[in-house]
C-alpha cells in the first residue's frame, strides 16, 4: 500500500502553496491544540531558511479573543450560581453548597449547553404547569422539534407524580435564575464557556471586536456548535476566509452513515459549499489497508494482545519503525494503566495524551483515607478521644506516609496489629511525632476540614522528591492543593460536616486527570478516541472498542429531559455523541496502513461483551478486507508436583531441639503441635522448624479461634477467685457466680477490641459477647449441679510450666509441655476439662486410633485432652493441694466440655471409647487402664518425628488443607 501523506501534511502543502509569500499574515484555527506542534513542524519542512511562522489557535483561544468575558474555573462559576440562587431565595432557607453543590454543577454544564447552541431560554426554561400545547412564539421550530416538545408535555397532563412536582418547582426558578446569573457573570465581567462564546459571538454581529486577522484558515472542523457554526459563517461572509474538511466519500455520499452527519449538512450550507472539495476523496477504501479485529476473553487480556501485537510489529518493521506514527487508542479507560504495563518499550518511548486519573494517585487515596477517618471518629458510637483502627491502618499503610518515617511508622503498625483492639487512642498516636499529629489530629464540630486537609497535603508537598518518579505524584499535590485553596476561599469558615465534605470532595475531583507533560513528542502516541482529531497515524491500534465504550453509551446528566434536548436541538447521547465518535472512527482508518482492533467477549458490568456497531459496520457495509481472530483464554492445568522434605543435616539439627540436651535445656512440644504432626508432616516442618509466619490473626470477634480465646479468657477470669477457697464449691457458690458473668464478659470484650470502658461494640462483637455470655451462664449451671467439688487449677501450666521429659529409648528424652484449661475434684476423681468451640465430638474407636493419621476421623479433641491428662497425672498432681486424708488413689479423668453439646439435656464431659469386643462405647472414667497403648504411640510418634529416613510429607487427605495457612505453597487450593 502507497504512504497517504497525513491531513495536516496536505494542509501544510496547499497553504504554502498559496500563501507562502505572505505566510506570517495567516491565522490558523483548529478544532484543540493537540494538532498545533505537528501542524507548526509540517508548515517548517516547506522552507528552508527561518521565517515568521503564521498563528495557531484553538477554536477555544479564537472566540476568547472576541469575547468581553474572561473564562473561569468550574468550581467558581458553580458557587456564583449557587450565590445567584441564595439571592433569589432570600426570604427562603436554602441548602448549603456543598449540599447542592452536584445541582449547580449540572446547571452550569446545561446553561453552557444552552447558550453554545444559541437556545431561546424563556421558551425553554417555561413552567411547565402552565404551559400545555405550544404558543405561537415556537413558529421557529420544526415539526419533528414541535412532536418531542409535545411528548414531554403531554407526560404532564395527568395527575403529577412527586418527583414531577418536584421537578416543576425546581423549573418555575430556572428562567430567573438563568438571567439572575448570566448578569451576575457579566458584572464580575467573567462567564462560562457557552456566554463567552455567546458574548463573542454577539460583539461580533454589532461590531464591538477589534479584528486583528488579515487572513483566517479554519481546517479540520466536523461537530460545530451553532454559536461557533454562526462565528465561521461571518467571517466567510465578511473576511478573508479559507476552510479545509477532513472526509471521505464512504460516509459523506451515505445518508444514513453517522459519521458524516455533520459535515453532510454543512456542505449544504451557502457559507460552507465551495470550501468542499469535488471529488471527494476515497481513503478509506483505498487497496492495501490491513485491518485485524482480535476477539478477547476478557477485558485485561486486551492489553497483552496489544502488546504483543506492536512488539511483533516492531521486530518486523526493525529500524523503519518510526513511533510517533504508531497510535494506541484507549476506549475504554479502564484499559489506560494496563495497557501501559503491557508495551514492550522504555518510557521515553511513550507519549501519553491521555490524563491520568486522579483517583490512582497515592496523593488523593491519602485523602480518602483522611476523610474515611475522621468521619468514623465522629461517629456517636466511637468512645472520644478515640480512632477506629481499621481507619487508622489504611492511613500509616498509605505510601506517603510510610516515606514520611518508615521505622516509626513500620513499629506503630507492628504494635497495632499485634493488638484486638478496635479503637485507638488519639493521644497515643500524636505524641509519637510532628507528622502523627497532623495526620491524626481531633477534629471538633467547629474545626474547618480544608484546613485539616490544606496542612497535611503541604506537609507531604514538602517531603516528597520531585525527581522524575514521583513527578505524578507532585502534580497531584499541587492539583488538590489548589482545589482546596480554592475552596477554602470561597467558603471561607463555613462548617461542613464530614459526610458533607466527603461528597463535595469526591465530586470536585474524583473524575479528574493529570496532565504528564512534558511527554517525549517522538514516541508511541497513547491517547483517548476524542484527541485524535486531525492527527493521522501509520499504524493504529484500538483497544477495548466494545458497545458501550465505542461509542460511549451514557446520557449526560442534566436538568434538561432528553425530549427537550432532542425538541430544542440540543446534542444527544444517541446521536450527538454516536455521530462524534463515528467520524474519529473513520477518520482514523482513512489514512492508517495497519489497523489492530481489539474488544472483550466477556460480560462484565461495564461492557455487554459485544463488539462495537462500527465494527460491524466495516464488516457488512464497508466490505473491506478484515482479518477477524478470537484470542481464547489458556488454561494451563500445570501438574502440581508433591513437596518432599527430606531431613537433611541442618532438619536434623533443628529436630534437637526438642531433645533434652547434656545441660538439660529442650524446647517443649505442645499437643497442638503434634496433633499437627499428625494431621500433616509438612505443616509441622513449615510451622514448627521452617517458622514461616502465617497470616496474622483474624480480628472477628466471631471466627472461630478469636471466640475460643475470649471464651477461655471469660471462663479464667470468672472462676479465678474460687481457686482461693480451701473448701469445696457449694451450688450457692455457683449460684453467686452467676450474677458477675455479664460484667465479667463485657469487660474481657471492652479490653480485646476498644481499649475503653464506654466504646460501643460492633455487630459481630456484640453478636460474640451475647453467646458467650449465653455459653457461660450454662457451664455454671452444669456447675451447680455437679456440685459440691473442688477447683483445683485453671489454665495449669501457664505460670509454673508443666513439663514432662519422656524417654522414647535409654539414651534419649524428649521434653513435652501442656497448659490444661481447668482441673476439679470430687470424691477422688481429678477431671481434667478442655474447653472446645467447634464441632468436636467425645467418641472414639480406641487408644491407638487416637494416632492414627490416615483415618479422616481420628478424634483431634480426645488426643490433646488425653495428653494434658496424662500429663497432669505424671507431673500436675505435684502443682495442686489435695484435700486431707485422699492423698491415696487418685483417679484422672479427662473431659470435654464442647459448646455444640452444651445445652443437651443429657450433656457429660467424659469421653467415650468403643469396647473392644462390640460396636459399644464405654465412659472413660479414667486414663490409668489405657496409659500403656497411650505412652506406646506417643513413643512411636516420636520416635517417627526424629527418625532422619521419614521426610516431611504432604497429608494424603486433602480435605485437611482447606483451611492450612500454607495451602499456597503446596497449591492445593
Amino acid at each position: 500500500m502507497a504512504l497517504q501523506s497525513s491531513f495536516l501534511a496536505d494542509l501544510a502543502a496547499e497553504l504554502y502553496a498559496r500563501h507562502h509569500a505572505h505566510f506570517s499574515e495567516l491565522t490558523i484555527v483548529l478544532p484543540n491544540g493537540r494538532a498545533d506542534r505537528v501542524l507548526r513542524k509540517q508548515l517548517a519542512s516547506h522552507f528552508a531558511r527561518p521565517m515568521w511562522a503564521p498563528q495557531i489557535l484553538s477554536i477555544n483561544q479564537f472566540l476568547q479573543q472576541h469575547s468581553p468575558l474572561q473564562q473561569v474555573p468550574s468550581l467558581e462559576l458553580t458557587y456564583e450560581l449557587y450565590q445567584t440562587f441564595q439571592t433569589l431565595l432570600k426570604e427562603q432557607e436554602v441548602q448549603s453548597f456543598e449540599q447542592l453543590y452536584f445541582w449547580f454543577h449540572l446547571l452550569v454544564q446545561d446553561f453552557d449547553v444552552v447558550d453554545k447552541y444559541l437556545v431561546n431560554a424563556a421558551h425553554l426554561f417555561t413552567d411547565l404547569s402552565q404551559q400545555k400545547e405550544l404558543s405561537l412564539s415556537h413558529d421557529y421550530l420544526t415539526e419533528a422539534q414541535r412532536a418531542a416538545i409535545q411528548a414531554f408535555w403531554r407526560s404532564f397532563e395527568q395527575r403529577l407524580s412527586a418527583d414531577q412536582e418536584g421537578f416543576l418547582e425546581l423549573w418555575k426558578q430556572l428562567p430567573r435564575l438563568y438571567e439572575a446569573f448570566r448578569q451576575r457573570l457579566q458584572q464580575k465581567g467573567i462567564g462560562y464557556q457557552g456566554m463567552c462564546y455567546r458574548a463573542a459571538y454577539e460583539a461580533l454581529r454589532q461590531g464591538d471586536v477589534a479584528l486583528q486577522y488579515k487572513h483566517l484558515v479554519f481546517a479540520g472542523f466536523n461537530a460545530l456548535t451553532p454559536v461557533e457554526e454562526q462565528i465561521l459563517a461571518w467571517y466567510q461572509a465578511n473576511r478573508a476566509a479559507e476552510f479545509y474538511w477532513d472526509v471521505d466519500a464512504y460516509y459523506m455520499e451515505d445518508a444514513q452513515q453517522e459519521a458524516g452527519k455533520y459535515l453532510r449538512a454543512y456542505q449544504e450550507r451557502p457559507y460552507f459549499q465551495a470550501s468542499f472539495v469535488r471529488p471527494l476523496p476515497e481513503r478509506l477504501a483505498a487497496p492495501g489497508k490491513e485491518i485485524q479485529v482480535t476477539a478477547v476473553a476478557s477485558e485485561v487480556g486486551q492489553a497483552q494482545v496489544v502488546g504483543a501485537q506492536l512488539g511483533a510489529l516492531i521486530e518486523a518493521q526493525g529500524d523503519a519503525f518510526v513511533p510517533h506514527k504508531t497510535a494506541i487508542v484507549v476506549a475504554n479507560e479502564a484499559l489506560f494503566l494496563p495497557v501501559l504495563h503491557a508495551l514492550p518499550l522504555a518510557p521515553k518511548q511513550v507519549s501519553m495524551k491521555l490524563g491520568y486519573p486522579l483517583k490512582e494517585t497515592t496523593s488523593y487515596q491519602l485523602m480518602e483515607h483522611l476523610l474515611a477517618l475522621q468521619i468514623a471518629a465522629a461517629q456517636a458510637d466511637v468512645p472520644k478521644g478515640y480512632l477506629v483502627k481499621q481507619h487508622v491502618l489504611a492511613t500509616l499503610q498509605n505510601a506517603h506516609v510510610l516515606a514520611w518515617e518508615p521505622e516509626t511508622v513500620q513499629v506503630t503498625l507492628e504494635q497495632l496489629q499485634a493488638t484486638s483492639s478496635t479503637y485507638v487512642s488519639q493521644d497515643s498516636l500524636t505524641e509519637e511525632n510532628y507528622w502523627y499529629e497532623k495526620l491524626f489530629k481531633a477534629l471538633q464540630p467547629s474545626d474547618s476540614w480544608l484546613t485539616y486537609l490544606i496542612e497535611v497535603l503541604s506537609l507531604c508537598r514538602f517531603h516528597v522528591s520531585y525527581s522524575l518518579s514521583l513527578n505524578l505524584e507532585a502534580k497531584a499535590l499541587e492539583h488538590l492543593l489548589q482545589q482546596m485553596n480554592r475552596l477554602q476561599e470561597l467558603l471561607g469558615g463555613t462548617p461542613i460536616s464530614g459526610e458533607e465534605f466527603l461528597r463535595l470532595f469526591r465530586q470536585l475531583v474524583h473524575d479528574n486527570k493529570l496532565s504528564l507533560d512534558p511527554q517525549p513528542q517522538e514516541g508511541v502516541q497513547v491517547l483517548d478516541v476524542m484527541a485524535t482529531q486531525n492527527l493521522d497515524f501509520d499504524q493504529v491500534f484500538i483497544v477495548g472498542m466494545n458497545e458501550g465504550h465505542f461509542p460511549v453509551q451514557s446520557n449526560p446528566s442534566s436538568f434538561i429531559p432528553y425530549n427537550l434536548r432532542k425538541g430544542y436541538g440540543l446534542p444527544t447521547a444517541d446521536e450527538h455523541q454516536a455521530a462524534l465518535y463515528a467520524y474519529h472512527f473513520y477518520r482514523l482508518l482513512q489514512r492508517a496502513q495497519k489497523v489492530y482492533i481489539t474488544y472483550s467477549t466477556a460480560s462484565t458490568g461495564g461492557s455487554p461483551g459485544e463488539m462495537s456497531r462500527y465494527l460491524w459496520q466495516l464488516l457488512y457495509e464497508a466490505k473491506l478486507p478484515l482479518k477477524k481472530q478470537v484470542m481464547a483464554q489458556p488454561i494451563y492445568l500445570t501438574e502440581v508436583k508433591p513437596i518432599v522434605i527430606a531431613k537433611n543435616e541442618q532438619i536434623r539439627q533443628q529436630l534437637q531441639q526438642f531433645v533434652i540436651q547434656a545441660d538439660g535445656t529442650a524446647q517443649p512440644l505442645s499437643p497442638s503441635a503434634l496433633n499437627t504432626y499428625l494431621d500433616c508432616r509438612l505443616r509441622f516442618y513449615f510451622q514448627y522448624l521452617a517458622q514461616l509466619k502465617a497470616p496474622p490473626e483474624p480480628q472477628q470477634a466471631t471466627h472461630p479461634l478469636v471466640f475460643g480465646n475470649l471464651l477461655h479468657e471469660a471462663m479464667e477470669k470468672l472462676y479465678a477467685p474460687l481457686l482461693q477457697q480451701s473448701q469445696p464449691l457449694q451450688p450457692q457458690d455457683l449460684k453467686a457466680l452467676k450474677k458477675m458473668i455479664k460484667a465479667i464478659v463485657q469487660a474481657v470484650f471492652t479490653h480485646t477490641f476498644s481499649s475503653h470502658p464506654g466504646a460501643g461494640l460492633q455487630g459481630d462483637q456484640a453478636i460474640a459477647q451475647a453467646v458467650i455470655t449465653k455459653l457461660i451462664d450454662r457451664i455454671v449451671a452444669l456447675d451447680q449441679g455437679y456440685a459440691p467439688f473442688m477447683l483445683v487449677g485453671l489454665e495449669l501450666g501457664r505460670q509454673k510450666p508443666l513439663l514432662l521429659d519422656f524417654a522414647l529409648d535409654a539414651d534419649t528424652r524428649v521434653r513435652l509441655r501442656g497448659i490444661i484449661d481447668r482441673v476439679d475434684w470430687k470424691e477422688g476423681v481429678f477431671r481434667v476439662l478442655d474447653y472446645k468451640t467447634g464441632t468436636d465430638k467425645k467418641q472414639f474407636k480406641g487408644t491407638p486410633a487416637l494416632f492414627a493419621r490416615e483415618d479422616p476421623h481420628r478424634n483431634k479433641a480426645a488426643f490433646q485432652t488425653f495428653f494434658y491428662a496424662w500429663l497432669f497425672q505424671q507431673q500436675g498432681l505435684e502443682q495442686v493441694v489435695l484435700p486431707a486424708g485422699t492423698e491415696d488413689a487418685q483417679q484422672v479423668m479427662p473431659g470435654l466440655i464442647n459448646t455444640r453439646q452444651l445445652f443437651d439435656d443429657d450433656f457429660d464431659p467424659r469421653f467415650f471409647i468403643q469396647s473392644e469386643d462390640s460396636r459399644k462405647y464405654i465412659p472413660v472414667e479414667t486414663i490409668t487402664p489405657y496409659r500403656m497403648e497411650w505412652e506406646e504411640g506417643l513413643r512411636q510418634l516420636l520416635a517417627e518425628l526424629l527418625d532422619p529416613a521419614v521426610p516431611f510429607t504432604q497429608t494424603e487427605d486433602a480435605t485437611k488443607c482447606t483451611s492450612c495457612p500454607y495451602k499456597g505453597i503446596c497449591q492445593r487450593y
